[in-house]
């Protein structure tokens, strides 16, 4: 492949993934409306999305400090 058909190729390559993430970010955008229309509440829903992505332990660790700070806080 020449380098004007190799420049050529991803070009169109990344042409294809920038439409491709401009349909899913349409798509979240439905997706949380939805989910609003549905009455559960949009930023929890984002936090476990968020929270379903990290190790197990990380989110419990960190569960643990938020709860000790709370707690050194008076706020709970």
């Amino acid at each position: 492949m020449t380098n004007d058909n190799q420049l050529k190729a991803l070009v169109e390559r990344r042409e294809r993934l920038e439409a491709e993430k401009a349909d899913a970010a349409e798509a979240i955008k439905e997706l949380n409306a939805e989910v609003k229309a549905m009455g559960y509440d949009l930023p929890i829903f984002n936090t476990v999305i968020a929270r379903r992505k990290k190790d197990r332990d990380a989110v419990a660790e960190a569960d643990a400090v938020l709860e000790m700070y709370e707690a050194a806080l008076g706020d709970v």
